[in-house]
């Protein structure tokens, strides 16, 4: 009997868990809001455990950004879009802190994106001192670091 009370428990803990996380989706651009190659959102503010889906235009990823995660978080490079609406990758987020990611073939273009993981922000700092080495979407990292801080 102790057997199915645990089995029963940890069976609910892990319904509940799953009730709490969220899957957002960001589009990846050939034109948007903010301009020519963007993602949209650009910059996201999600909880630990939540998901992101990149879905896309022609010819577009999502590749992670190395300097700008946190210590112990997992790289990502997903797949490069063939048609509108193809996958590229969906990532669980399970450790705190900023995120940069990139189109791997519209980087130099700018085609950056942000995502804030979490309320405490461990590599926050360093994440924007990346930014000064990184040769395209200087101007929009900037903008996309102002808006995970106002949220």
């Amino acid at each position: 009997m102790k057997k199915i009370k645990l089995l029963s428990l940890l069976f609910l803990i892990s319904l509940f868990g799953n009730a709490y996380s969220a899957d957002h989706v960001v589009k990846m651009l050939n034109n948007g809001d903010d301009g020519m190659f963007v993602f949209e959102p650009p910059a996201l503010k999600i909880k630990v455990g939540d998901t992101v889906t990149w879905d896309g235009d022609p010819f577009h990823n999502s590749a992670s950004i190395k300097r700008m995660m946190p210590d112990g978080a997992k790289p990502w490079n997903g797949k490069l879009t063939k048609k509108k609406g193809e996958k590229s990758i969906t990532v669980k987020f399970d450790v705190e802190g900023v995120y940069g990611y990139k189109c791997t073939p519209h980087a130099m273009l700018g085609m950056i994106g942000l995502i804030a993981v979490g309320d405490s922000l461990p590599n926050l700092k360093a994440a924007k001192e990346a930014t000064q080495t990184i040769a395209g979407g200087k101007a929009r990292f900037k903008k996309y670091f102002s808006l995970i801080e106002s949220k």
